[in-house]
């Protein structure tokens, strides 16, 4: 039963990665958002991604950088919410 439970983990670590890292790529592309915010982004999906690889990490880098790049694009989409029409 314990190897199904690591092996649901390890597919969500990857397919969080993967859709984290993806989402860093579209922020890349997006006018008004700045460019390491994009890159933070991808840096926590890698992270995921290798997570998912390594059957039985922690992830903690992969939570240090979601949580600095959703804090900061947080702030970003509060300032652009007041400053617009």
């Amino acid at each position: 039963m314990q190897s199904l439970e690591w092996g649901m983990r390890r597919y969500h670590s990857f397919m969080l990665g993967l859709a984290i890292a993806m989402s860093g790529v579209a922020i890349d592309r997006t006018p008004g958002i700045p460019r390491l915010i994009a890159l933070l982004m991808i840096v926590s999906g890698i992270a995921y991604l290798v997570q998912g690889w390594m059957l039985g990490s922690k992830g903690l880098v992969g939570i240090v950088t979601v949580v600095a790049w959703s804090g900061w694009l947080l702030v970003i989409a509060w300032r652009a919410r007041r400053s617009g029409p």
